[in-house]
């Protein structure tokens, strides 16, 4: 269930420490908030498709459930 509707982007230069930026902020708040984080600089240029998006999409959420989730044997 989404209970926020609340959307940020960070964006400029390369290699001015956006990620950085966002990771340190992420881990200073003390709400319970996992953030999904899709890097678009793997996109190429202003010609992509929405194939292309959606991987990205797609992998962000993969990596953001392996990094929040756990698995436990359970006993027989």
């Amino acid at each position: 269930m989404i209970l926020h509707k609340d959307f940020a982007s960070v964006v400029g230069v390369r290699r001015i420490g956006k990620t950085s930026l966002v990771r340190v902020s992420f881990n200073d708040l003390k709400d319970n908030i996992i953030p999904l984080s899709i890097n678009l600089g793997r996109l190429n240029g202003k010609n992509y498709s929405v194939e292309d998006f959606s991987r990205l999409f797609l992998e962000g959420v993969t990596d953001l459930i392996k990094n929040y989730t756990f698995v436990v044997k359970l006993p027989e």
